[in-house]
């Protein structure tokens, strides 16, 4: 029997895979998931890489509803 639709959010940078996060089967991603999951980011970020983290991070996505929220905006600054 097959797995089904599975949703995966990716985050890597030129050395590799930083997380990995599987979206619960019948949620749905918004802001506040979307914060969890940058929260998660960084944590693993800085215990991988802590130099970026002062840095600075240049961070690409797009233009989904739960990236442009205004919260989600908050919590990247």
């Amino acid at each position: 029997m097959s797995a089904g639709k599975v949703m995966a959010s990716i985050f890597w940078d030129k050395r590799g895979v930083i997380y990995v996060d599987f979206l619960p089967r019948g949620a749905t991603i918004n802001s506040e998931y979307y914060c969890h999951v940058l929260s998660d980011v960084h944590m693993r970020l800085w215990k991988k890489q802590p130099g970026l983290i002062t840095k600075g991070v240049l961070f690409l996505q797009d233009n989904a509803q739960a990236h442009t929220a205004h919260y989600t905006m908050c919590t990247l600054q």
